[in-house]
């Protein structure tokens, strides 16, 4: 992931509901609603997301931000918030890299080069076309792009309803 300048925030959660057909195992239905004790007013840096409406075709560029590790080998985590783009790949692409973990709940993106998610990006923003596309659920070992990265997608309709009902929407 590529670097961008900012302070770490630390927000306490006060409730966390977890979509109730994940699977930890082949991490589908990966997306749950993290409740903040605090308020998000007052801060230049933080503001919401809409979420996608529509499929997002294959081959468009995608960002993914997280403080996840930079580098696997060593387990180094960065100071400041980093983000790379990615290329959405299609479903057949997603499933031959994955087989049946790339389920309709998945969207899956391929590095550009510049960076991918990693440890520790678990739950970032997957975001395309300026909307929240997806949560960052799994990659490839070793962070380098071998595999394509897989998202919670938040278009598949028994992940929205959950966000929508728990959110309240």
């Amino acid at each position: 992931l590529l670097l961008i300048v900012c302070i770490r925030i630390r927000m306490l959660p006060s409730k966390i509901v977890i979509h109730p057909y994940y699977n930890p195992e082949t991490h589908d239905y990966d997306a749950a609603i993290v409740e903040i004790k605090t308020s998000f007013q007052g801060y230049d840096n933080i503001a919401p997301i809409a979420l996608q409406d529509a499929e997002v075709p294959s081959d468009t560029t995608c960002y993914v931000a997280g403080w996840g590790l930079n580098n696997y080998n060593r387990r180094t985590t960065p100071d400041n918030l980093q983000y790379a783009t990615l290329q959405v790949i299609t479903q057949q692409q997603c499933s031959a890299a994955w087989g049946s973990y790339a389920t309709p709940q998945v969207i899956c993106a391929q590095q550009n080069n510049n960076g991918d998610v990693c440890k520790g990006d678990s739950g970032g923003p997957f975001v395309c076309n300026g909307k929240l596309t997806g949560a960052t659920s799994y990659g490839g070992i070793g962070c380098r792009g071998r595999l394509p990265s897989a998202f919670a997608k938040v278009t598949a309709p028994a992940i929205r309803e959950f966000i929508r009902n728990t959110a309240g929407i």
